[in-house]
């Protein structure tokens, strides 16, 4: 009830805001969407030059540079950013082997959080949530991957949990 209420007032005060989130036709989010759709074809030619041991760790933006210079593209530095999905940027960076040991580590965790035997059946259903969570910022966004703040936030979460 608390967060209802909470987020009928920020909705109510902030609504130009989500709007304007939510509606497809803003210039601003017409770009973020197609730059989005880009770097998943991007991430696809990175991988596709590099799936086995990747192009190294923190390296994806230094090699979408050098495959854009190849083409004979100019853009300025900020303008390359790593793809919004996780699981493709660990692919992209440290090869299907990473990929494989990330993946493992979320079921391993998933799997300890289910049948640990010591574990408050109350408490996995927190431990649950936060795994969702987090599965689904995977899906959508890199913070917790590439930035130094989110990995330190992903290991904290992951001790939390186990």
């Amino acid at each position: 009830l608390i967060g209802s209420v909470l987020v009928f007032i920020l909705f109510n005060i902030y609504s130009n805001l989500e709007m304007t989130r939510l509606s497809k036709n803003a210039r601003l989010e017409i770009k973020s969407n197609t730059e989005r759709v880009e770097s998943l074809d991007s991430a696809r030619d990175i991988i596709k030059s590099n799936w086995l041991l990747g192009a190294g760790a923190g390296n994806y933006t230094r090699e979408l540079g050098i495959g854009n210079n190849e083409l004979g593209v100019k853009k300025p530095a900020w303008s390359f950013q790593p793809v919004h999905n996780v699981f493709l940027l660990i692919w992209s960076e440290i090869g299907i082997f990473g990929l494989m040991f990330f993946v493992g580590l979320l079921v391993w965790t998933g799997y300890h959080i289910l049948y640990t035997k010591k574990a408050d059946s109350g408490a996995n259903i927190y431990k649950i949530g936060l795994l969702s969570a987090m599965f689904v910022i995977f899906m959508v966004d890199h913070w917790l991957w590439s930035l130094h703040f989110g990995i330190l936030l992903f290991w904290l979460i992951m001790g939390i949990m186990v």
